[in-house]
């Protein structure tokens, strides 16, 4: 949410985030609305579109990595992947990168933090 917040409206620069890392996210909140989840999860239409990163592209203005890990379900992996391809093609391949983080996201930030590499399919620079 932080990464496609129009940060102009509070009066910040808009290229207040310099980087991202997204772990294991639901960018387009369609498929849970539409799963057994809506069950206990109640949004309308608005909400669904302002909660949904992948709907707020245009805001997006410093390089990404989007991970998600190698037991996360079918559904995370698609939206991570999905995210990733939407913001290479809209910030370049330079800009985007898509990371499998091996096993679970806890371990992977574990590996981030102590200096062993993910297994990156792009390249993170600016």
């Amino acid at each position: 949410m932080a990464l496609t917040t129009d940060w102009s409206t509070l009066g910040l620069p808009r290229d207040l985030l310099k980087a991202g890392l997204c772990c294991s996210g639901l960018f387009d909140l369609k498929a849970p609305r539409l799963s057994s989840r809506r069950e206990y999860v109640h949004f309308d239409d608005e909400t669904e579109e302002s909660l949904s990163p992948l709907r707020h592209l245009d805001r997006v203005n410093c390089p990404l990595a989007i991970g998600y890990a190698s037991h996360d379900s079918p559904e995370f992996q698609r939206q991570s992947r999905e995210f990733a391809d939407a913001l290479r093609q809209r910030l370049g391949n330079a800009n985007t990168a898509r990371c499998l983080v091996p096993s679970r996201v806890v371990n992977g930030l574990r590996s981030i933090i102590h200096g062993r590499p993910l297994l990156c399919l792009g390249k993170w620079s600016r």
